[in-house]
Protein backbone atom coordinates (compact mmCIF):
# COMPACT_ATOMS: atom_id res chain seq x y z
CA UNK A 1 0.00 0.00 0.00
CA UNK A 2 1.33 3.53 -0.92
CA UNK A 3 1.24 6.14 1.19
CA UNK A 4 2.27 9.76 1.40
CA UNK A 5 4.19 9.85 4.58
CA UNK A 6 5.06 12.34 7.48
CA UNK A 7 7.38 15.10 6.82
CA UNK A 8 10.29 14.97 4.72
CA UNK A 9 12.04 12.17 6.61
CA UNK A 10 12.10 8.71 6.13
CA UNK A 11 12.84 7.82 10.02
CA UNK A 12 9.48 9.77 11.18
CA UNK A 13 7.13 7.91 8.74
CA UNK A 14 8.68 4.10 10.26
CA UNK A 15 5.36 3.54 12.37
CA UNK A 16 2.77 1.52 11.62
CA UNK A 17 0.41 3.40 9.79
CA UNK A 18 -1.10 5.22 12.47
CA UNK A 19 0.79 8.43 12.66
CA UNK A 20 -0.11 8.55 9.58
CA UNK A 21 -3.46 8.17 9.23
CA UNK A 22 -3.77 10.58 12.43
CA UNK A 23 -1.68 13.37 10.96
CA UNK A 24 -2.11 13.31 7.28
CA UNK A 25 -4.69 16.77 7.42
CA UNK A 26 -2.24 18.77 9.14
CA UNK A 27 0.93 18.07 7.28
CA UNK A 28 -0.57 17.74 3.65
CA UNK A 29 2.31 20.56 2.78
CA UNK A 30 4.86 19.07 3.74
CA UNK A 31 4.11 14.96 2.80
CA UNK A 32 5.90 13.17 0.22
CA UNK A 33 5.60 10.15 -1.64
CA UNK A 34 7.41 7.10 -0.95
CA UNK A 35 6.98 3.49 -1.29
CA UNK A 36 6.68 0.80 0.63
CA UNK A 37 9.61 -1.05 1.49
CA UNK A 38 8.54 -4.86 -0.30
CA UNK A 39 7.21 -7.41 3.01
CA UNK A 40 7.09 -11.19 3.11
CA UNK A 41 3.62 -12.37 1.70
CA UNK A 42 3.11 -14.99 4.90
CA UNK A 43 4.57 -12.99 7.49
CA UNK A 44 1.42 -11.74 10.44
CA UNK A 45 -1.13 -14.42 11.26
CA UNK A 46 -4.56 -12.08 10.50
CA UNK A 47 -8.44 -12.20 9.19
CA UNK A 48 -9.47 -11.66 5.58
CA UNK A 49 -10.69 -8.37 4.86
CA UNK A 50 -14.50 -7.79 5.19
CA UNK A 51 -16.70 -5.58 3.48
CA UNK A 52 -18.86 -2.54 4.75
CA UNK A 53 -16.20 -2.04 8.16
CA UNK A 54 -17.88 1.54 8.04
CA UNK A 55 -21.18 0.58 9.06
CA UNK A 56 -19.70 -2.45 11.64
CA UNK A 57 -20.65 -1.89 14.95
CA UNK A 58 -17.76 -2.89 17.04
CA UNK A 59 -18.19 -4.02 21.00
CA UNK A 60 -15.74 -2.31 23.61
CA UNK A 61 -12.96 -4.36 23.45
CA UNK A 62 -12.44 -6.08 19.79
CA UNK A 63 -8.98 -7.88 20.61
CA UNK A 64 -6.45 -8.62 23.37
CA UNK A 65 -2.84 -9.47 23.02
CA UNK A 66 -1.11 -11.07 26.41
CA UNK A 67 -3.70 -9.28 28.18
CA UNK A 68 -3.31 -6.04 26.50
CA UNK A 69 -6.98 -4.63 25.32
CA UNK A 70 -7.45 -3.39 21.77
CA UNK A 71 -10.67 -0.99 22.20
CA UNK A 72 -13.65 -0.86 19.35
CA UNK A 73 -13.45 3.06 19.49
CA UNK A 74 -9.49 2.88 18.69
CA UNK A 75 -10.15 0.56 15.87
CA UNK A 76 -13.04 2.20 14.95
CA UNK A 77 -11.56 5.88 14.92
CA UNK A 78 -8.54 4.82 12.79
CA UNK A 79 -10.68 2.79 10.58
CA UNK A 80 -12.41 6.02 9.64
CA UNK A 81 -9.20 7.94 9.16
CA UNK A 82 -7.59 5.29 6.85
CA UNK A 83 -10.81 5.17 4.45
CA UNK A 84 -11.16 9.08 4.36
CA UNK A 85 -7.93 9.18 3.07
CA UNK A 86 -8.73 6.41 0.57
CA UNK A 87 -7.05 3.38 1.71
CA UNK A 88 -8.29 0.26 1.57
CA UNK A 89 -8.27 -1.48 5.22
CA UNK A 90 -10.57 -3.54 6.95
CA UNK A 91 -11.63 -4.01 10.78
CA UNK A 92 -9.34 -7.02 10.74
CA UNK A 93 -6.30 -4.76 9.18
CA UNK A 94 -6.19 -2.35 12.29
CA UNK A 95 -6.70 -4.91 14.70
CA UNK A 96 -3.51 -6.40 13.35
CA UNK A 97 -1.58 -3.89 13.32
CA UNK A 98 -2.70 -2.42 16.44
CA UNK A 99 -1.83 -6.45 17.44
CA UNK A 100 2.11 -6.17 16.02
CA UNK A 101 2.20 -2.21 18.10
CA UNK A 102 1.47 -4.37 20.97
CA UNK A 103 3.90 -6.94 20.53
CA UNK A 104 6.51 -4.13 19.43
CA UNK A 105 6.11 -2.46 22.58
CA UNK A 106 6.91 -5.92 24.49
CA UNK A 107 10.11 -6.34 22.99
CA UNK A 108 11.05 -2.50 23.11
CA UNK A 109 10.43 -3.03 27.24
CA UNK A 110 12.11 -6.93 27.25
CA UNK A 111 15.44 -4.93 25.90
CA UNK A 112 15.25 -2.12 27.88
CA UNK A 113 14.71 0.25 25.02
CA UNK A 114 13.70 3.89 26.44
CA UNK A 115 12.50 7.14 25.01
CA UNK A 116 13.71 10.64 26.33
CA UNK A 117 13.39 14.25 26.04
CA UNK A 118 14.15 15.77 23.29
CA UNK A 119 14.16 12.40 21.26
CA UNK A 120 12.10 13.49 18.07
CA UNK A 121 14.64 16.88 17.55
CA UNK A 122 17.73 14.68 18.20
CA UNK A 123 15.92 11.66 15.28
CA UNK A 124 14.89 14.79 12.93
CA UNK A 125 18.14 16.72 13.14
CA UNK A 126 19.93 12.98 12.32
CA UNK A 127 17.77 12.16 9.95
CA UNK A 128 18.43 15.73 8.25
CA UNK A 129 21.93 15.80 8.55
CA UNK A 130 21.91 11.74 6.97
CA UNK A 131 19.97 13.23 3.85
CA UNK A 132 22.23 16.25 3.82
CA UNK A 133 19.51 18.44 4.36
CA UNK A 134 19.98 22.33 6.17
CA UNK A 135 17.71 24.10 8.16
CA UNK A 136 17.94 26.57 5.40
CA UNK A 137 16.88 24.09 3.33
CA UNK A 138 13.65 23.72 4.77
CA UNK A 139 13.22 27.10 5.13
CA UNK A 140 13.49 27.70 1.39
CA UNK A 141 10.28 24.73 1.33
CA UNK A 142 8.23 26.87 3.63
CA UNK A 143 9.06 24.44 6.70
CA UNK A 144 10.41 26.27 10.24
CA UNK A 145 12.48 23.59 12.00
CA UNK A 146 10.96 24.53 15.00
CA UNK A 147 7.78 24.45 14.51
CA UNK A 148 8.26 21.02 12.65
CA UNK A 149 9.95 19.32 15.96
CA UNK A 150 7.05 21.01 18.17
CA UNK A 151 4.66 19.85 15.66
CA UNK A 152 6.13 15.85 15.55
CA UNK A 153 6.37 16.11 18.97
CA UNK A 154 2.42 16.78 19.74
CA UNK A 155 1.19 14.22 17.19
CA UNK A 156 3.32 11.21 17.96
CA UNK A 157 2.92 9.04 20.79
CA UNK A 158 4.40 7.38 23.22
CA UNK A 159 4.16 4.17 22.03
CA UNK A 160 4.97 4.95 18.56
CA UNK A 161 8.18 6.73 19.80
CA UNK A 162 9.06 3.73 21.92
CA UNK A 163 8.84 1.90 18.37
CA UNK A 164 11.32 4.41 16.72
CA UNK A 165 13.78 3.86 19.92
CA UNK A 166 13.21 -0.05 18.70
CA UNK A 167 14.44 0.73 15.48
CA UNK A 168 17.43 2.74 16.70
CA UNK A 169 18.29 0.06 19.39
CA UNK A 170 18.26 -2.78 15.84
CA UNK A 171 20.55 -0.63 13.55
CA UNK A 172 23.10 0.15 16.81
CA UNK A 173 22.97 -3.39 17.97
CA UNK A 174 23.48 -4.71 14.65
CA UNK A 175 25.09 -1.97 12.55
CA UNK A 176 22.66 -1.71 9.78
CA UNK A 177 20.73 0.54 7.77
CA UNK A 178 17.28 1.63 8.79
CA UNK A 179 15.70 -0.64 6.23
CA UNK A 180 17.31 -3.57 7.25
CA UNK A 181 16.26 -3.32 10.80
CA UNK A 182 12.72 -2.63 9.69
CA UNK A 183 12.85 -5.97 8.42
CA UNK A 184 14.24 -7.93 11.23
CA UNK A 185 11.33 -5.92 12.95
CA UNK A 186 8.77 -7.84 11.12
CA UNK A 187 10.40 -11.18 11.16
CA UNK A 188 10.20 -10.77 15.04
CA UNK A 189 6.96 -9.18 15.05
CA UNK A 190 5.43 -12.04 13.22
CA UNK A 191 7.44 -14.74 15.88
CA UNK A 192 6.34 -12.47 18.60
CA UNK A 193 2.53 -12.45 17.42
CA UNK A 194 2.41 -15.94 16.25
CA UNK A 195 3.44 -17.23 19.99
CA UNK A 196 0.96 -14.14 21.82
CA UNK A 197 -2.02 -14.72 23.84
CA UNK A 198 -3.87 -13.46 20.42
CA UNK A 199 -7.63 -13.20 21.38
CA UNK A 200 -10.05 -11.83 18.94
CA UNK A 201 -13.54 -10.63 20.13
CA UNK A 202 -15.47 -10.38 16.85
CA UNK A 203 -16.69 -12.37 13.76
CA UNK A 204 -13.91 -13.39 11.56
CA UNK A 205 -14.62 -16.33 8.33
CA UNK A 206 -11.17 -17.54 8.82
CA UNK A 207 -8.22 -16.52 11.99
CA UNK A 208 -5.49 -17.83 10.48
CA UNK A 209 -4.48 -16.42 7.26
CA UNK A 210 -1.16 -14.49 6.81
CA UNK A 211 -1.02 -10.96 5.52
CA UNK A 212 2.10 -8.48 5.40
CA UNK A 213 3.06 -6.11 8.38
CA UNK A 214 3.53 -2.48 7.02
CA UNK A 215 5.64 0.13 8.28
CA UNK A 216 5.56 3.48 7.05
Amino acid sequence: MNKKLIMVFGLLAILLFFVGCETSQEQENVLTETEEPVMPDDSIPVMPPETDTQETELPEVVASVDGVEIRGDEVSSMLSQMQAMGQPVSVEDVINQLALTIVLEEEADDRGVEVYPGMIEDLIRADMEQQGLTEEALAEQGIDLNELIAQQEALISPSDLKIMALIEDEKEVHGIDEVEAEQRLIQLASERLASADFQLFVASETPSVEQEIIFE
